[in-house]
């Protein structure tokens, strides 16, 4: 299994089928989004090319909360991510 580390666009990413996590809290988003603006993200999304664009096959809490933090604290986003989002891209 083939990996590479990327910085992605925000809209390319989406949850991909093979994602586990179905449902998600959104007081449990907020409160990594807090967590995301005051340290970075500590992990990098796990994501495989799908559909035109990459699914996020795990960290699908990190990408809800690195979109609010894009739709709330955009100057936070920017900082963050202006490069794009830490991804590493696995051939699956």
């Amino acid at each position: 299994m083939e990996s590479q580390y990327a910085l992605l666009p925000l809209e390319v990413l989406k949850p991909s089928t093979a994602n586990v996590r179905v449902v998600v809290n959104p007081e449990a988003v907020r409160k990594l989004a807090e967590d995301i603006a005051a340290r970075g993200l500590l992990h990098p999304l796990v994501v495989r090319p799908e559909g035109g664009g990459y699914g996020v096959v795990c960290g699908r809490m990190r990408l809800e909360a690195i979109k609010l933090l894009e739709a709330e604290k955009p100057e936070v986003f920017e900082r963050l991510f202006a490069s794009g989002v830490p991804c590493v891209v696995k051939q699956l």
